[in-house]
């Protein structure tokens, strides 16, 4: 019998193997898994995951021009392409071969794009989230749940990830049924 929630497949899922309904929600455990986000584990990073993962490492330079610089950068590429932004960042963050500051620094960026405090901000944020694609919103849920429990660090920056996402799409109910239930799936299966 077929769980109804994600979890991790020792194998690569093939492209062929993938089932998707109309919204590119996966619906059981064969097709929970975008074969991106499962293959890039044993995968090396990607150019721009590298080159995202080059500049973290630069926004905790005691240099102060570096630190800018990046944070120049950052802000720019989230600008230029949302979408492979918040995947590659998500990528990053489930990435254990990242050091962990690196990680901690592309959950922040990651939550920091998806949640604001101010009202206007905030639904800039939302609106710009609903408008990626269905299968780049379900891979970086993924990838973000998955983090949960690998964190070296406290707080857990993927569990701020997971509110910021709740706070964008559960109240237009996009997607996030799924999504609670590998979140629950994580939090069961993380050991203490």
């Amino acid at each position: 019998m077929e769980e109804d929630y994600p979890v991790v497949l020792d194998e690569p899922v093939k492209p062929d193997q993938l089932a998707t309904c109309s919204e590119g929600i996966p619906r059981s455990r064969r097709d929970c898994l975008d074969f991106h986000a499962v293959s890039f584990l044993r995968d090396p990073l990607s150019k721009m995951a590298q080159l995202l993962l080059d500049v973290l490492q630069k926004t905790i330079s005691q240099n102060q021009e570096d630190q800018k610089r990046a944070l120049e950068f950052l802000n720019e590429a989230s600008t230029r392409d949302f979408p492979a932004f918040v995947k590659e960042l998500s990528v990053i963050l489930r990435s254990e071969e990242c050091q962990p500051f690196a990680r901690q620094a592309a959950g922040l960026q990651l939550k920091n794009v998806l949640y604001a405090k101010e009202e206007e901000r905030r639904a800039q944020y939302l609106n710009r989230w609903l408008a990626l694609p269905a299968d780049i919103r379900a891979q970086v849920k993924i990838l973000v749940v998955q983090t949960l429990g690998t964190e070296p660090f406290r707080p857990s920056i993927a569990a701020q990830c997971v509110a910021a996402i709740a706070c964008a799409e559960l109240p237009s109910g996009v997607g996030f049924p799924l999504f609670c239930f590998s979140f629950l799936h994580s939090i069961v299966h993380i050991e203490f």
